[in-house]
């Protein structure tokens, strides 16, 4: 092909190289000739899309960068929602007990509640401030007596309605302990025997 002029001829070859080097990997966009026939404005043009082409590394990059992005949105989302979602049923709750209508399983949600409160409590770190930490020492203190006042309440009225409920059986002579009769000595001993 027979080209005019020497400028006709460079654009061609700088037309057909740019084409390579956008198809070809390794292959130069522009040699040093080009570059003197070349205009400013050109060059210009050349240098610009050359440093607007990424590589796959930067848009990997860029890609994993939005993708986290995106998963950190939505993850916080989701965790607003929880906590929203908690904090409805906890006023549900609360509504219901200050109400007198507790269900079963209301309690059991609020027992746990209160656990995981006290541990969580007790797993605090070591406070520098003596104040803090005494105040904090003793809102421990006064949550683990409720706790054990509790306890030991329940228990204790348990432990009163068994032996009730045994001392009541035994004068009604619904037990019976085996081998007696009652007011009686036990069978084959002698009141002589002595040990």
């Amino acid at each position: 092909m027979s080209f005019t002029s020497k400028t006709s001829k460079s654009h061609a070859e700088a037309t057909v190289n740019k084409l390579f080097s956008s198809l070809l990997p390794g292959t130069q966009g522009t040699t040093s000739k080009q570059s003197s026939s070349l205009s400013s404005a050109e060059l210009l043009s050349i240098e610009i899309e050359n440093k607007n082409k990424l590589s796959k590394e930067e848009l990997k990059k860029i890609h994993k960068q939005n993708k986290f992005k995106q998963h950190k949105k939505i993850k916080k989302a989701l965790e607003d929602e929880k906590r929203f979602n908690k904090l409805a049923k906890y006023h549900l709750i609360k509504h219901h007990k200050t109400g007198g209508e507790l269900s079963e399983e209301e309690a059991k949600y609020l027992k746990k509640l209160v656990k995981k409160n006290v541990n969580s409590l007790n797993r605090v770190s070591e406070i520098d401030d003596m104040e803090i930490k005494s105040e904090l020492d003793q809102v421990r203190q006064d949550i683990l007596k409720i706790n054990k006042e509790k306890h030991d309440k329940k228990a204790k009225r348990i432990q009163n309605k068994k032996t009730k409920d045994f001392n009541s059986k035994v004068a009604k002579g619904m037990i019976s302990y085996p081998g007696l009769t009652p007011g009686l000595a036990p069978v084959g001993l002698d009141d002589s025997d002595d040990e």
